[in-house]
C-alpha cells in the first residue's frame, strides 16, 4: 500500500503541473491571447475541476533480472470555493488510482477549520494544518501560483470548433525547477517519500472559450522516477476539464466526528 500511495502523489504531482504558468511565445496572436487568459485565471474564486490522466510506468522488476510495465488511470475531483477569502475558504479533493492487477485506491482530503481531514485505505484521520499551507495547496490545484518568465519555450494557437486551443512546450531543466515548487505548495513531498523525480517531453494545451475561460487543459510527459535504488520510466497523457468556469461552487463538508485526530500525517 505504500508503493501505491507513492504511485498516487506521482501521479497528483504530475497532474497539478498545468497550471497557468508564464510563458515565451512564438505567436505574438498566441501571446495577446495568453495574456487575456492568464488575467481572467487570476480572478478565480471557486472551482470544479475533473483530472483523468493515464499513465505507464516502466522499470525493473521484482527480481532485477527483467524489465516490466504497470499502467495505471488516475481520476481527481477537486473543488475550492472562496479562493480570495481564507477565513472562509472550503477546500476538497477526491481522488481514485485504478492499476488494474493490483485494484483501485481511493482517498478524499477536506480542509475545514485550520483541520485536514483524510479518508484513505480505510482510515478517516484530522490533523490540524496551518491556513498559508492550505492556501498554498489550493492555489497550486486551481494553477494561480506564479513562476518566472521563460518555462514555455513555445505557445501556438489553433481553433477547435468555437474555441481556441493554445498549444505549448515546455523547457525541461525550468520545468524541474518548477517541479520543486509544485512539491511544496502541493505537501506533496512527505507522500513521495525520498523518490527523486526529473521530468522530460512535457507540452500541453489548453482549450479556451470566446470568454476566455479556460475549458480544458491537456497535458503530457514523460518522468524518470529513483526509488530505492531503482530508476522508472513513467509516461503521462491526460487533461483536466473545468466545470461551470466562474460560477461558484458547492463544497462538501465532512463531518468531524467520523475522523480521528493524530499530530500529522503518516508518510
Amino acid at each position: 500500500m505504500k508503493l501505491m500511495k507513492r504511485m498516487m502523489a506521482v501521479a497528483l504531482t504530475a497532474a497539478l503541473l498545468c497550471p497557468m504558468t508564464a510563458y515565451a511565445a512564438q505567436s505574438s496572436e498566441a501571446m495577446e491571447l495568453y495574456r487575456k487568459v492568464y488575467e481572467k485565471s487570476q480572478t478565480i474564486t471557486d472551482m470544479n475541476a475533473f483530472y483523468d490522466f493515464n499513465l505507464k510506468m516502466t522499470g525493473p522488476s521484482a527480481s532485477g533480472q527483467e524489465t516490466e510495465s504497470i499502467e495505471m488511470r488516475l481520476e481527481m475531483n477537486a473543488k475550492l470555493s472562496n479562493m480570495k477569502d481564507p477565513a472562509n475558504m472550503r477546500y476538497m479533493t477526491y481522488t481514485r488510482m485504478t492499476v488494474p492487477e493490483l485494484g483501485e485506491v481511493t482517498s478524499s482530503m477536506y480542509y475545514l477549520n485550520n483541520y485536514c481531514y483524510m479518508d484513505m485505505l480505510g482510515q478517516k484521520v484530522k490533523y490540524p494544518m496551518d491556513l498559508s499551507q492550505i492556501m498554498e495547496q489550493a492555489l497550486a490545484t486551481s494553477g494561480t501560483i506564479e513562476v518566472s518568465e521563460g518555462l514555455m519555450k513555445d505557445i501556438n494557437m489553433w481553433s477547435e470548433g468555437e474555441n481556441t486551443v493554445l498549444g505549448y512546450t515546455i523547457d525541461d531543466s525550468k520545468m524541474n525547477e518548477y517541479l520543486k515548487t509544485v512539491l511544496g505548495a502541493s505537501g506533496l513531498n512527505e507522500m513521495l517519500d525520498g523518490m527523486d523525480l526529473k521530468l522530460r517531453n512535457t507540452s500541453g494545451e489548453y482549450v479556451v472559450n470566446a470568454n476566455n475561460d479556460i475549458l480544458k487543459m491537456r497535458l503530457k510527459l514523460a518522468m524518470d522516477m529513483t526509488m530505492d535504488g531503482q530508476t522508472y520510466t513513467i509516461t503521462m497523457d491526460g487533461d483536466i476539464g473545468i466545470a461551470d468556469p466562474g460560477q461558484p461552487v458547492d463544497v462538501p463538508l465532512p463531518n468531524p466526528a467520523e475522523y480521528t485526530e493524530i499530530s500529522t500525517p503518516a508518510a
